[in-house]
């Protein structure tokens, strides 16, 4: 999980095109969207993430930027999905179609707020929660990464259950043989939530 920032503007308009080039030495990187400019910011020495003074407070909002990746290959079967804080499948922006890797990276959220990665390997999950902590006046943000469970899924605190189902999945992402495709998220056709019982 890192966090981005997503300036909302017209990509093709002088203003943007200016507002790129003037955040290009104070951002790690710059990316123009369709609806606008995604930007990953820089951070201090605590990790706190800086927020460019040029970018106005009312004109961009901060995104949890977490993956999908994993399944199980000859060296690993780790794997980890990613849900919402209620444990539900989110709708990803990207989910690679050419030149898949096996095991890799096969979709990418961004997430306002907070959201949850599980990552499963053998029954085993580790579940975190990322939120952002935003200071406006200060110009800085964070992102609180808070483990709420590392442990056999079989043990699954009552209070976590809501996850039970995302953790499934991951454990099933982590048992499938050289995975390329996406296992939990929203599609606008279906729903990916299905698990397979290993026997």
């Amino acid at each position: 999980m890192n966090l981005k920032i997503k300036i909302i503007c017209q990509p093709n308009t002088e203003f943007a095109k200016m507002l790129a080039n003037n955040l290009l030495d104070t951002v790690k990187s710059i990316q123009l969207i369709k609806n606008g400019i995604i930007i990953e910011p820089n951070q201090n020495e605590d990790e706190t993430y800086i927020i460019p003074e040029l970018i106005d407070d009312d004109n961009y909002t901060l995104l949890i930027n977490a993956n999908e990746y994993g399944g199980l290959n000859e060296e690993d079967n780790l794997a980890q999905v990613v849900c919402s804080s209620r444990g539900k499948p989110l709708k990803s922006y990207f989910i690679p179609s050419k030149n898949v890797v096996p095991c890799g990276i096969h979709a990418n959220f961004s997430v306002p707020i907070s959201c949850v990665t599980i990552q499963a390997r053998d029954n085993n999950i580790v579940i975190v929660e990322g939120k952002i902590e935003h200071d406006f006046n200060n110009h800085y943000a964070n992102l609180i990464k808070t483990e709420l469970y590392n442990g056999n899924i079989d043990d699954l605190p009552i209070e976590l259950i809501k996850f039970k189902l995302a953790a499934e999945v991951a454990i099933d992402k982590s048992n499938c043989l050289q995975c390329t495709h996406t296992h939990y998220y929203i599609d606008t056709n279906q729903l990916y939530t299905e698990t397979r019982k290993f026997i």
